[in-house]
């Protein structure tokens, strides 16, 4: 982990996360919460209906090559600010609740299919709390869950987990079923770094990572190099999000 502006940590380099960002929040009471449990009901209609109409639009969340992630799907409507156009057109309210919520730089739909494990792996910053808002939850097993650091729990429909992906996490569905939520980051509201430094910032993170995964020869990189490489893409990056504000494809 790398700290990048005053007090945001971002996976660059394979160190340990040394920040105070605990792995779970309590959103109980928030607004965010009551927001989301006041429109559950159509936001499950609605993406219920379309996960059935448009199955094969929901798309491995990190493509064919990587290792262990075959079994989450997901659909994007937000990616770091960027709109989805085509996604958004097709979950409109959800979009119109998403939408209303402070700070919010990611949002997507993710599927988890039946038998699958998501093995253990970190986020790309501290800076944003995600949150998983449940659609979609195989009922009285003990087969499906997620861990977060040493903390281990499950989901409920209609209720709102949070926590800092910085910290290493795994996500299993031992089910016949599919597990369906929705998450979204927010930018945390104690740093001083604005929605588009971390947004593109953090995209930079995932870049970088994404680049080691292809050409595993860049993980012996100097840190300087990797902490250059960073920065000057996430400037570049800040620069095309404020051109092109919505995308119809993710990379």
């Amino acid at each position: 982990m790398n700290r990048v502006g005053d007090n945001v940590s971002y996976y660059l380099t394979p160190r340990r996360y040394a920040g105070s960002e605990p792995t779970l929040y309590d959103m109980k009471g928030s607004r965010t919460e009551a927001l989301l449990k006041d429109n559950f009901g159509a936001i499950r209609e609605e993406i219920l209906r379309e996960y059935a109409s448009q199955y094969e639009s929901f798309t491995l969340a990190y493509g064919n090559d990587v290792k262990g992630f075959t079994g989450w799907k997901s659909r994007t409507l937000v990616l770091f600010r960027l709109n989805n156009r085509k996604n958004i057109a097709d979950f409109p309210v959800l979009y119109a609740v998403l939408k209303k919520i402070p700070r919010l730089v990611l949002a997507t739909i993710s599927v988890l299919e039946p038998d699958s494990d998501i093995p253990g792996h970190y986020g790309d910053t501290d800076g944003v709390i995600r949150h998983h808002f449940a659609i979609k939850v195989p009922s009285g097993s003990d087969d499906l869950g997620m861990k977060v650091g040493w903390d281990r729990f499950s989901w409920t429909e209609g209720e709102l987990v949070a926590f800092n992906a910085i910290h290493r996490h795994c996500v299993w569905n031992r089910t016949k079923e599919v597990r369906i939520v929705v998450i979204f980051d927010t930018v945390r509201n104690n740093i001083a770094d604005t929605d588009a430094q971390v947004a593109s910032r953090t995209f930079a993170s995932l870049l970088t990572k994404y680049a080691a995964q292809k050409a595993p020869w860049l993980k012996n990189c100097p840190d300087p190099v990797v902490l250059t490489t960073h920065r000057l893409l996430s400037v570049g990056i800040r620069a095309a999000i404020g051109v092109k504000r919505g995308f119809d494809r993710v990379f």
